[in-house]
C-alpha cells in the first residue's frame, strides 16, 4: 500500500463525491507530467494553431487527441475540455455540450458505453488531427444549420 497526501485524499474524496458517475483525473498531476511529453509541442494551445484547428468542433477533436497523446488520458469528460480550452487560452464554448455531440455525430469522438458524459478519440478523429484537418474533411463535417 502507498501513502498519499492528506490534502490529496481530500481531493480524490471530493471529486468522487461530486462527481456525476464520471471520475477525471485531468488536474491529478503525475511525475510524468513534469517531464515532457513524446512530441515537439507540449502546451495545448500551442498545439491547437499547429494542427489547424479552427472550428470548436475542431478544438474538440484536438483536445481529446492531445488528452489521449499527450496526457494518457483515455476517456474525459466536458470538464476535462473546459480545462484544456483554458489552458490554451482560447474561449469556452457557449455551448460545449453542442460541440461535443457534433464530434460525436462526425465520428471524430465517441461516448463511452455505459458511462454518461464520458467520451473517447476514435480512429478517424486520431486521423484527422494527424492530418491536420484536411479540406475534403472540413467540407464534410460543416455544420447544417437553418
Amino acid at each position: 500500500m502507498r501513502e498519499i497526501p492528506a490534502e490529496l485524499a481530500e481531493r480524490v474524496v471530493v471529486e468522487i463525491l461530486s462527481s456525476d458517475g464520471v471520475v477525471e483525473t485531468g488536474w491529478l498531476k503525475t511525475k510524468e507530467d513534469e517531464v515532457s511529453g513524446n512530441g515537439k509541442i507540449d502546451d495545448v494551445g500551442e498545439f491547437l494553431g499547429e494542427c489547424g484547428a479552427a472550428r470548436v468542433v475542431d478544438k474538440v477533436a484536438a483536445v481529446a487527441w492531445w488528452l489521449k497523446n499527450k496526457k494518457g488520458v483515455d476517456f474525459f469528460g466536458k470538464r476535462m475540455v473546459v480545462e484544456q480550452f483554458e489552458a490554451a487560452g482560447e474561449a469556452i464554448p457557449k455551448n460545449l455540450s453542442r460541440d461535443l455531440a457534433w464530434a460525436v455525430a462526425v465520428g471524430w469522438v465517441a461516448r463511452k458505453d455505459g458511462v454518461r458524459g464520458s467520451y473517447y478519440l476514435t480512429q478517424k478523429g486520431r486521423e484527422v488531427v494527424e492530418k491536420n484537418f484536411p479540406q475534403e474533411e472540413i467540407k464534410q463535417t460543416a455544420s447544417r444549420r437553418r
